[in-house]
């Protein structure tokens, strides 16, 4: 059976950048007239999706303790020379703080707009995204003060409910346990749903007429973490998640995927991170159990720039299987013969290319032991990803996955050839939260949690006869809601 996994930063700036930035921030700037200032520079701020889509807080930290600029790539290069040309220039700053922080380079960005407010300290929009800015930068403190200087003062009903936002994340970062989690519900379409059940027992004797299947598909995942100590970095948590299909029209075709993990995760120093866990999975088909494993992992993780982190992981699990159906299908074949131990070795590699898009890689070993050795396997494996964000928080993804598998003995009960496979899987996904569809393109409210995603996927299953291959062409539309984070 196959279950792929899927799986997604910036160089510093020359010290004569750092100068030119101490420069403009010693320069007068006059105040521009009235007309030629935005109403709403935060309007156009381009908001985190996830930490994975900010700058790393250390190098962020470290570069202002040092008074140096951080510059994502060249790409904002001109857009600096022209800020450092017309300092007076109230517009080009502003846009210049805006792009810079919807990058990521957040240093510029404040230092831009402390410039902007020292000229008009009444200029609240510029105020609420400093707050916004700093608090990226993890400088609650000064965050929080900045939101304090709004209180009271008129702002529209959108700059409000920012501000209020932003109190409860401040709040939250204080709370020693924190809940987070999501829920998914939508649509899945499979070209070839019966070639698909065939292959999910995994038998090689034919798996009927083609036929196509739509279904529901939903799920979710629920995370309880609790800091061991208040400034302490460690934590303890309980991860849970579940994700199933219903088949609506087609092959009777359903499934349900849950998995429990426990553990620790904290960091190693300054640069890296480590997670062990316990975890135990199921998966059920058609409403009987199918698998139930149970193991360990342990990941860790480093990051050598602000721009790139690598990682490593080392998963094992004893897995059991109830196969009845396949032990039906094949005399002799008993209904647990693929119980036997996982391990699955991975080390990959995260690069941030610019400050929208972002690139994800990783190569893996694979080794399954099984009590009937002509399923028992070894092999690489490859993934992949590509994120690239849009603007107003949509996105869009691409995902791949190959793994070779090489099973360890002849197979007696077919043909008596030493079975080899290649999977294939790739996932191209479209998707934007659901006040990217607004005027403004934010809300400040729960619409900015949940995200309308469709996807289109291409799956794969190369082997040779009698074994069944599969190929199929997929679709999903889903609403996907994300609180906590």
């Amino acid at each position: 059976m196959a279950w792929a996994s899927q799986s997604g930063r910036r160089r510093a700036a020359s010290g004569w950048r750092a100068l030119c930035a101490g420069v403009l921030l010693l320069c007068p700037l006059p105040l521009a007239a009235q007309e030629a200032v935005p109403e709403d520079p935060f309007g156009a701020f381009e908001r985190p999706r996830s930490r994975e889509d900010e700058i790393s807080i250390e190098a962020t930290l470290q570069a202002r303790a040092e008074g140096r600029e951080i510059v994502i790539s060249g790409s904002g290069d001109r857009q600096f020379d022209a800020v450092l040309r017309a300092p007076d220039d109230a517009e080009l700053n502003l846009r210049f703080a805006r792009d810079s922080a919807a990058a990521g380079d957040l240093l510029s960005a404040a230092a831009a707009i402390e410039r902007l407010l020292l000229e008009e300290p009444n200029w609240h929009a510029a105020r609420l995204l400093y707050a916004v800015t700093l608090f990226r930068m993890e400088d609650v403190e000064a965050a929080s003060r900045e939101l304090d200087l709004l209180d009271g003062v008129e702002l529209t009903p959108l700059q409000r409910a920012e501000v209020d936002k932003y109190r409860r994340l401040i709040a939250r970062r204080d709370q020693r346990v924190s809940v987070s989690g999501s829920v998914n519900l939508g649509l899945a379409y499979d070209g070839n749903a019966t070639g698909a059940i065939a292959n999910l027992v995994d038998v090689g004797l034919g798996g009927g007429q083609k036929d196509d299947g739509l279904g529901f598909s939903g799920g979710g995942r629920l995370k309880l973490s609790a800091r061991l100590a208040d400034a302490e970095p460690t934590s303890v948590f309980l991860l849970a998640s579940a994700q199933g299909r219903k088949d609506l029209s087609g092959p009777r075709f359903e499934t349900l995927l849950a998995d429990v993990s426990a553990g620790i995760a904290g960091e190693i120093g300054p640069r890296t991170a480590f997670t062990a866990a316990g975890l135990v999975r199921h998966l059920a088909l058609f409403a009987d159990p199918y698998l139930t494993e149970w193991g360990g992992r342990l990941a860790i993780s480093r990051r050598l720039s602000h721009l790139t982190t690598v990682d490593a992981s080392v998963e094992v699990t004893d897995q059991s299987f109830d196969e009845p159906l396949l032990a039906g299908l094949v005399p002799g074949l008993a209904a647990d013969a693929r119980s036997g131990v996982r391990v699955a070795l991975a080390a990959g590699l995260s690069h941030r290319l610019s400050g929208a898009t972002s690139l994800s890689a990783q190569l893996g070993w694979e080794d399954k032991s099984a009590d009937f050795r002509p399923l028992a396997f070894s092999g690489p494996g490859f993934s992949g990803s590509l994120r690239h964000q849009l603007g107003r928080g949509a996105y869009s993804t691409l995902a791949g996955s190959v793994r070779v598998l090489d099973f360890k003995a002849p197979d007696p009960l077919l043909d008596g050839r030493e079975r080899k496979e290649t999977r294939s899987f790739v996932r191209a996904a479209l998707g934007a939260p659901l006040s990217a569809f607004t005027d403004a393109g934010a809300t400040a409210d729960v619409r900015e949690g949940m995200t309308l995603e469709a996807a289109l996927s291409w799956t794969r299953r190369d082997t040779q006869r009698p074994y069944l291959a599969y190929q199929s062409v997929g679709g999903e539309l889903r609403l996907i809601w994300v609180f906590g984070e």
